[in-house]
């Protein structure tokens, strides 16, 4: 903008004012001016990268409002944001451990037992994981063999007749070792198969009279 006034010389004495403006105008600095960008609001969070264990989330702004024009500034910060999300540990499943040795049979003849086992333990089941599906303990039969039985002596038999009516003879009872008899090796039964007693005994009437009883063998 410039002016000028009617004042060389002003008019006077009924003379005539200046013809024409007295101000004139122009434009100028016709660029536009520089804008500095300005962030939009947040946007919403993205889901979970995982879903328990500790993941993250992001979320963005755009530098758009306004965004930057005419060599104006650019927004200053972050255009993303991330958080930390969904922390709590994770279930973990059981596994079962190797299976140990097998024990030693629980008998050596006859019917016995072998075991082995194995724990919940590779890995042990947390934070709400399955525990393993299975037996933990596993047994076969073994030592099939018959045990030896060692002999047992039966019931005695009734003594015998004397074998004397008088002057003293022996009479015998026996016994039979078949209660149970001895197997696979097992012991005899201790002690005797026959006991003999005496019996008898008043003196004969007649020594030279004396008469053997019926029972003629000790053992028949």
């Amino acid at each position: 903008m410039r002016k000028r006034t009617c004042s060389n010389p002003a008019p006077n004495h009924g003379g005539l004012n200046c013809s024409g403006i007295s101000t004139e105008i122009r434009q100028c600095n016709l660029r536009e001016c520089p804008v500095n960008g300005t962030w939009s609001t947040w946007g919403s969070y993205s889901t979970c990268d995982k879903s328990c264990g500790g993941g993250w989330k992001v979320r963005f702004r755009d530098c758009s409002n306004p965004a930057p024009a005419n060599g104006g500034l650019p927004c200053y910060g972050d255009s993303v944001q991330p958080t930390g999300c969904n922390m709590l540990h994770c279930p973990v499943d059981g596994g079962w451990s190797s299976w140990s040795n097998v024990s030693q049979c629980s008998s050596s003849c006859g019917q016995g037992v072998q075991t082995r086992s194995r724990t919940c333990s590779s890995p042990s089941p947390g934070f709400g994981g399955q525990q393993c599906s299975g037996n933990s303990k596993e047994s076969k039969i073994c030592n099939l063999r018959t045990c030896p039985v060692d002999g047992n002596w039966g019931q005695w038999s009734d003594f015998r007749p004397c074998d004397m009516t008088c002057g003293g003879g022996f009479h015998m009872r026996m016994r039979e070792c078949n209660n149970p008899p001895p197997l696979q090796g097992g012991m005899d039964c201790p002690g005797q198969r026959l006991q003999a007693e005496t019996c008898n005994t008043k003196p004969c009437p007649d020594e030279t009279k004396t008469t053997r009883s019926s029972s003629d063998s000790l053992i028949g």
